[in-house]
């Protein structure tokens, strides 16, 4: 038993899983040595050299970087979700513009009413906002409202459609 405990705390003090006083391992053989034992016969034998585990070189070894990636904003996956052009996403994912199709809208990321429900419904606005939207005339020039933490801006043009700007309150 006493032979296996020191064949395990050579090993630890070896590998560098800690540090064991009164270890070391005879040059000789592979067999670890207790310094300062009794063997068998009843004397004392004498401490071995310790060893010391191999240090790493000068130049220190790279590490590799474990950084998560960016988390998603919730404009990032209301554009995912609802199938948004990749340019509806601006401000490095703090805002969102949904530019509803018009009449003669020749830019080629609109979407369609579809789209822009889906996106409304995705972000929790409220329904006074969205009826608000809904009723805003040419007339009437850019709207701005606030809920949820988020602002909505949104003008509307027979030839331009609903325009909105979303972002995050004080950004």
């Amino acid at each position: 038993m006493k032979k296996k405990l020191v064949v395990i705390l050579s090993t630890i003090a070896l590998t560098g899983c800690g540090s064991i006083s009164g270890f070391g391992v005879d040059e000789s053989s592979d067999d670890p040595v207790e310094a300062s034992a009794e063997d068998v016969s009843g004397t004392t034998t004498e401490p071995a050299p310790a060893t010391t585990p191999p240090q790493p070189s000068a130049a220190p070894a790279a590490t590799p970087t474990t950084s998560e990636p960016p988390r998603k904003t919730e404009f990032e996956w209301t554009q995912e979700f609802c199938e948004l052009p990749a340019s509806a996403v601006i401000d490095n994912g703090e805002g969102l513009v949904l530019d509803h199709k018009g009449t003669a809208d020749k830019a080629e990321d609109t979407i369609d009413i579809d789209a822009l429900a889906c996106a409304l419904s995705y972000l929790d606005t409220p329904e006074s906002i969205v009826r608000a939207m809904d009723t805003t005339r040419m007339i009437d020039g850019r709207q701005t409202e606030s809920a949820n933490g988020l602002t909505y801006q949104w003008s509307y043009g027979e030839n331009y459609g609903l325009d909105i700007i979303i972002t995050r309150d004080g950004s």
